[in-house]
């Protein structure tokens, strides 16, 4: 280095970089939400096709939660049969207990009855224009078998929607750091 030259640094913009921070911060945030919406669209959407040839009504019965932030500061979704899937419809179809029946299954034997068969109370209609009318019919207690479809549509699209998730961020973060 000769005598002429100067070495000479800009100091660095340390309050402007603190900005970019805390805009990230809350703009990541923001993209983790939107990503963990569009994740569990993914997930739904697989769990209601898993069931949808056995059940079109629990198919439909199956939604997401909004996104929630937990007190521990975790964000969450959930998909599968919500709280006001449990409720019965005008038909007496509860679509929650029916495709939890579904998803885990009827074992054959029941506790307290000792008959291959029981009583339950429908209402039928005889035509499209009559009102209902309940009936007593007798079915058979068989063995239902389990059609998983909510673990098994979780389980077969999660890392879609983790990769999903990890997009939306990457995404964000690119705006900030790109420059």
């Amino acid at each position: 280095m000769s005598a002429n030259e100067v070495f000479q640094t800009d100091p660095p913009d340390l309050q402007g970089f603190m900005r970019e921070l805390d805009t990230l911060d809350g703009n990541v945030n923001q993209a983790v939400r939107k990503g963990m919406k569009k994740g569990a669209d993914i997930i739904m959407k697989e769990q209601q096709r898993q069931i949808s040839g056995k059940s079109g009504r629990c198919a439909k019965a199956i939604k997401k939660s909004k996104v929630y932030t937990t007190k521990k500061g975790a964000i969450g979704v959930t998909t599968g049969y919500q709280a006001d899937a449990f409720c019965e419809d005008a038909d007496g179809f509860n679509p929650g207990v029916v495709g939890t029946m579904f998803e885990f299954g009827r074992p054959g034997q029941s506790r307290g009855r000792t008959g291959k068969t029981m009583k339950q109370k429908r209402k039928r209609r005889k035509n499209k224009n009559s009102p209902a009318v309940p009936t007593e019919v007798e079915i058979s207690k068989g063995i239902i078998s389990a059609v998983p479809h909510l673990r098994r549509g979780f389980d077969q699209k999660i890392n879609e929607a983790v990769d999903t998730v990890i997009e939306f961020v990457n995404a964000e973060a690119g705006k900030v750091f790109k420059e």
